[in-house]
């Protein structure tokens, strides 16, 4: 016989529902209002049962394997709302399956017929008449649109995109699928919710993502993205789209770590989390439409507290190939969500992953299995200063005397939440061409070395763009970076521009988090050696077409790295002998020079020899080079001391 248990908590200032295990007989109802259900086994719902979730109100359950599941027809009811218009994705994970009778215990797949609309907008309502379909493009108040339905597990084209046609292939619980935004007339109303129902979804789940690439060639995933987002070429590794399969809020910290912080979990993903972010699409077209995906890292694994670092998306317009239709179009580069939002996924939410790529890794992962369990879940009301229960929206202005959490896990959530490591962030916002914004991260980490990727707090791109700027290390292009900070670290910052001729560059700091006001950050220009203040000014350079990953470096002060005795730096002779079509190095106190590098007076790299032995003379031929001005860097092999000199070459 069931045994049900109704303990009511009052500390911490909000009430629990426990329950051993919880029965709900015909024709009978649980309905909860903004307070948080504990089952520490499973459930089952007979036929005509239901358990409706209100106003925040959320369902943990204990069990964490694949045996003990819920059972039968009834359905658990849980709202949740769209943030994008009808032109717009939303990407979900449905937290509840079709109900089927008491044959056996599972969680079962889902499919249209499970969302509903609230036939009130009342905090009792319990009615909710079930959507219809339309194979037409656009949803209406009462049918959606099933034309935008799709899955994607091992995603590497788009045509590996599946369709989740009408009653045929419904959705495994675990795995993610898209839906075109709002239903309806497509604009933002407050009672313009859908009611997941079905039966609650628990447990662990097994979700694909493994390399499956069938043509076999090896790229760099960053080259053969589509413009702004997720996969499209011959990728070297693939990406799935899952999300929170549960009826609570899911800590994404724990998809890559246990609860204790000690055990690396899905190892062979590459260690961050893609959202997708919607502009303003106004239309179905792939020429009109506005978004990207965004990325968040989850941070120093072994500290539950540190909440990640998060980025948002590069949104611009589409014309399928990467180029720009609307010049006008994009994002402000502020005001975008945080990285404790993003940690916690709202109920619905889905989100991609993907294995770990060749350029990140010693050996290239083949992929996996990704592990979804109970332990992930964790109660955080909604009314209080934090979005997990609302995919992307912007935190509540109300303040909070503290936040409220609770979780089976171990996680001291109350802690974590109200106790948080502080990381300090730049956030850098690249205007390109007026046409749109690339957000770069730069994270204050204790113990992080500036020269080199390290997984789970740094990230690379998540676009392929023709024109972009990231931060330039270890041939990767990175949007997160994370570093210790000190006075004299210097970031290489990379631009790559994509035109022939006059691409243009607005780069500036656009937000400060938690960086102490005595913090100065500038863009050095290495062949013009001027620092530029973009904490309260902007960089702006127009460019010819090529990649610059050696040029420029955000520093924290703007003096040179080291400076060397002038007597002693005066006996480095360097002069172009233009009888001969060479330029000379004189280098009478055998200084050991690390590398000598040429550049033209639009900073494209013409020369550069390293590994130079140790001489006291050196020459290098012109005779190739057009008459003009050029610039001159020679880098010493001790502590990286540069000396920048300017050269005119005439070869007429």
């Amino acid at each position: 016989m069931k045994k049900i248990v109704f303990i009511l908590f009052l500390g911490f200032n909000f009430t629990m529902i426990y329950a051993q295990d919880l029965f709900v007989s015909t024709g009978s109802y649980i309905y909860v209002k903004d307070e948080v259900v504990f089952v520490n086994d499973d459930i089952q719902l007979d036929f005509d049962s239901n358990i409706y979730l209100r106003k925040g109100a959320q369902l943990l359950q204990n069990t964490n394997t694949s045996i003990a599941k819920n059972s039968d027809e009834g359905e658990l009811s849980v709202y949740q709302v769209p943030t994008t218009n009808i032109f717009g994705y939303n990407y979900w994970a449905s937290p509840v399956g079709v109900g089927i009778g008491n044959t056996g215990k599972g969680d079962v797949p889902f499919d249209y017929t499970n969302m509903h609309k609230p036939a009130s907008i009342a905090d009792n309502e319990i009615s909710s008449p079930q959507y219809g379909a339309t194979t037409a493009y656009d949803a209406t108040a009462s049918a959606i649109a099933t034309y935008w339905l799709w899955s994607g597990i091992n995603v590497n084209h788009y045509n590996d995109w599946v369709h989740v046609a009408q009653n045929t292939n419904a959705v495994p619980a675990g795995q993610g699928f898209t839906m075109k935004g709002r239903l309806g007339l497509g604009i933002v109303l407050k009672d313009e919710q859908i009611d997941f129902r079905g039966r609650p979804n628990t447990g662990e789940f097994k979700v694909e993502c493994k390399w499956v690439t069938a043509d076999g060639i090896s790229q760099d995933w960053q080259s053969t993205t589509a413009a702004g987002g997720l996969p499209s070429g011959n990728g070297l590794y693939v990406a799935s789209l899952i999300g929170n399969p549960y009826p609570s809020t899911m800590d994404l910290k724990l998809l890559f770590v246990d609860a204790t912080g000690a055990i690396n979990r899905n190892t062979f993903l590459d260690g961050k989390i893609y959202f997708w972010q919607e502009g303003n699409s106004a239309s179905h077209l792939l020429v009109q439409y506005e978004g990207g995906y965004s990325t968040w890292v989850p941070g120093d694994l072994a500290d539950m507290s540190d909440h990640g670092t998060f980025a948002a998306a590069t949104f611009k317009k589409y014309d399928g190939n990467g180029g720009v239709v609307d010049p006008n179009t994009g994002n402000s580069g502020t005001n975008y969500p945080s990285s404790f939002n993003r940690r916690y996924a709202a109920i619905a939410q889905g989100f991609f992953v993907r294995t770990e790529d060749a350029l990140n890794a010693a050996t290239v992962s083949v992929g996996g299995d990704v592990t979804i369990d109970n332990s992930m879940r964790v109660y955080i009301p909604i009314n209080q200063p934090t979005a997990v229960d609302v995919f992307e929206r912007s935190a509540s202005t109300e303040e909070a005397q503290e936040y409220r959490a609770m979780s089976h896990n171990g996680v001291d959530y109350n802690n974590v939440l109200n106790n948080p490591t502080i990381i300090p962030e730049i956030t850098i916002a690249s205007d390109i061409n007026d046409s749109f914004y690339r957000i770069s991260k730069i994270a204050f980490r204790e113990g992080v070395d500036v020269n080199s990727y390290t997984k789970y707090v740094d990230a690379t791109t998540s676009g392929g763009f023709t024109t972009d700027t990231y931060f330039a290390i270890e041939n990767l292009n990175l949007l997160i970076k994370s570093l210790e900070y000190s006075e004299d670290v210097r970031v290489p910052f990379g631009i790559i521009a994509g035109k022939e001729t006059n691409n243009v560059f607005d780069i500036k700091v656009s937000d400060l988090s938690n960086v102490a006001a005595s913090v100065n950050i500038y863009m050095y220009d290495k062949i013009t050696s001027i620092y530029t203040d973009i904490k309260n000014g902007s960089f702006s350079i127009t460019l010819d077409k090529g990649v610059y990953n050696d040029r420029f470096e955000i520093t924290f002060n703007n003096q040179a790295l080291l400076s060397i005795d002038d007597d002693f730096a005066s006996q480095l002779q360097l002069f172009q002998n233009n009888g001969q079509s060479e330029i000379t190095i004189l280098n009478p106190n055998s200084l050991d020079i690390k590398d000598f590098k040429l550049y033209d007076i639009n900073g494209r790299l013409i020369l550069s020899k390293s590994k130079l032995e140790l001489k006291n003379k050196y020459t290098f031929n012109t005779s190739n080079l057009s008459s003009g001005v050029y610039i001159a860097n020679i880098k010493l092999a001790e502590s990286d001391a540069l000396i920048s000199k300017k050269v005119l070459i005439n070869n007429n």
